[in-house]
C-alpha cells in the first residue's frame, strides 16, 4: 500500500508484472535482423541469400540494370521474410526484380510472384520485402518503396 520508485532496468529489459508488482525482466522476444551484403555484376536467376539474413543489401557493380528473377530456397522455410535493398553507388545501377526469368515455361519455386507479373525496379536505396509461401512455392511481395 506504499508507493515506491522502481529504478531503471538494464539493456534488453522490459517492464512486466510479477505477483501484481511491476518489475523489470529480460526481454525474450527482442527482434533482430541478420544482414548481409552481396555485390553482383551479372543477372541473377537464382540469387543465393545468406541462410539467416533478413535484410539483404545488394550492390550492383555492372554499370547498368541487373535482373534478379529468383531467390535460392535452400534451407528456406514457409514464412521466411527477406528485404532486398539496392545499395549501389551509382543511381543508374538499378535492380529489376521479375516474376519469371524467361528461360522456362513455368515459374519455379525460387521465383517471385509479383502482382500482374510486372517487374519492380529498385533504384538506388530502393527496397522490396518478400515472404516465402511454401503453399504456392514462391516468394510473395509484401511491400516496396520504389
Amino acid at each position: 500500500n506504499t508507493l515506491s520508485r522502481l529504478s531503471a532496468g538494464t539493456a534488453n529489459q522490459v517492464l512486466s508484472v510479477s505477483g501484481g508488482v511491476p518489475t523489470w525482466t529480460t526481454n525474450g522476444s527482442t527482434i533482430t535482423h541478420n544482414t548481409s551484403t552481396s555485390p553482383i555484376s551479372v543477372d541473377q536467376p537464382s540469387f543465393v541469400i545468406a541462410p539467416t539474413a533478413a535484410y539483404i543489401r545488394v550492390k550492383n557493380t555492372s554499370g547498368g540494370t541487373l535482373t534478379i528473377s529468383g531467390l535460392d530456397i535452400t534451407n528456406v522455410t514457409d514464412g521466411r521474410e527477406v528485404t532486398l535493398v539496392n545499395v549501389s553507388d551509382v543511381l543508374s545501377d538499378a535492380l529489376q526484380v521479375t516474376s519469371h526469368d524467361g528461360t522456362s515455361g513455368t515459374p519455379s519455386s525460387e521465383q517471385f510472384d509479383l502482382p500482374g507479373n510486372q517487374p519492380i525496379i529498385l533504384t538506388q536505396k530502393g527496397a522490396a520485402t518478400f515472404i516465402y509461401d511454401a503453399t504456392i512455392g514462391m516468394w510473395e511481395l509484401v511491400s516496396t518503396n520504389d
